[in-house]
């Protein structure tokens, strides 16, 4: 189980990431109110944009940290529905390469759950942007999805890599390695091996074994 120390910084994580968004649809509010029509078009701009990313946001911690994310019956569509909304507000391109049948549609408990954390953990190394990209990788096993993030710096930290293998104490958990801790928490749970890959030039690859 998550110690209250992961648990605390979990929260703390959702809401910082949901303050920007949530922030700048109260101002655009404020600036309607302050401007009238003037500045209607820019104000509702600022408005739908960030109403947009709240909501990519919170479905995206719902199946990532939440229940619903480890149901069976949420498969491979749906979790790209909910990766490429997250990613469409960020300086990463998402390249999805798998297909509804490649594997079955019908995944494992956990796994939509675990691999939207493990895109997450990819999207947080690309610091100047670049692209993920979601396939099938067999390596010789069938039943692998790799996320590869390739950009300009693609590196996980040595502090987040220890985290991911649990080999962090909760109570020397801090900000930047919660996300890791929860996702390798996740991936052992479910029984989905998890594989890191870095080849210092620039690329970043994470594997989940998949028993399909």
């Amino acid at each position: 189980m998550l110690e209250v120390r992961a648990l605390e910084l979990l929260c703390s994580r959702l809401c910082h990431d949901l303050v920007s968004p949530i922030g700048a649809i109260n101002n655009g509010v404020e600036l309607m109110e302050e401007m009238g029509r003037e500045m209607m078009t820019d104000a509702m701009a600022l408005v739908s944009q960030s109403g947009h990313r709240a909501a990519a946001l919170l479905r995206l911690f719902r199946l990532a940290y939440g229940a619903a994310g480890a149901q069976p019956s949420f498969g491979l569509a749906e979790t790209r529905e909910v990766a490429e909304a997250y990613m469409a507000a960020t300086k990463t391109e998402l390249n999805w390469q798998v297909g509804p049948a490649e594997p079955a549609d019908t995944l494992p408990p956990g796994t939509a759950k675990t691999l939207l954390n493990a895109l997450v953990l990819a999207e947080e190394t690309l610091t100047h942007g670049g692209t993920i990209t979601v396939s099938v990788d067999g390596g010789g096993q069938p039943g692998s999805i790799a996320i590869t993030a390739s950009g300009r710096v693609a590196s996980l930290s040595d502090e987040a890599a220890a985290a991911l293998a649990g080999r962090t104490p909760a109570e020397e958990l801090t900000p930047r390695s919660v996300h890791a801790y929860a996702t390798g928490l996740f991936a052992r749970h479910y029984n989905i091996p998890l594989t890191l890959d870095q080849d210092g030039e620039g690329q970043l690859k994470v594997t989940l074994r998949l028993p399909f």
